[in-house]
């Protein structure tokens, strides 16, 4: 009985340190959204686009527009569909940030269709 004890122990501690690790994943991935959003710039809204964690997302959304130019998706759907981020997926609000910087740039716009907002390759 002791050594059944000991064991939900281990496995309550285990479970205990990956909602720790879980955390500070979360914490890491939301601080390093807001340096990307706001920068150094206090409260401006200025978003640094060239900061190395967009170049990723940047590049695939400009990819997949460039193999299908007709393509249109939501926020969630750019971010689970357009960009391949393997083992290690980032937050959605990187893939926000890299929208917003490619809409600044002209090469992507927003569009509402009923109650969605829509991004799409920019009509010139």
């Amino acid at each position: 009985m002791r050594d059944l004890l000991k064991n939900e122990n281990d496995i309550d501690q285990n479970h205990e340190i990956h909602e720790i690790i879980y955390l500070g994943v979360c914490m890491k991935q939301m601080f390093l959204v807001l340096v990307v959003f706001f920068g150094f710039a206090g409260n401006a809204m200025a978003v640094d686009c060239s900061h190395s964690m967009l170049r990723f997302p940047m590049s695939e959304i400009t990819q997949t527009l460039q193999r299908n130019p007709q393509a249109a998706d939501t926020l969630e759907g750019v971010h689970m569909y357009w960009i391949r981020w393997g083992a290690q997926q980032e937050s959605i609000q990187i893939t926000e940030v890299a929208l917003q910087c490619l809409e600044s740039q002209g090469v992507v716009e927003r569009f509402k269709l009923l109650n969605h907002v829509l991004w799409r390759r920019a009509r010139n």
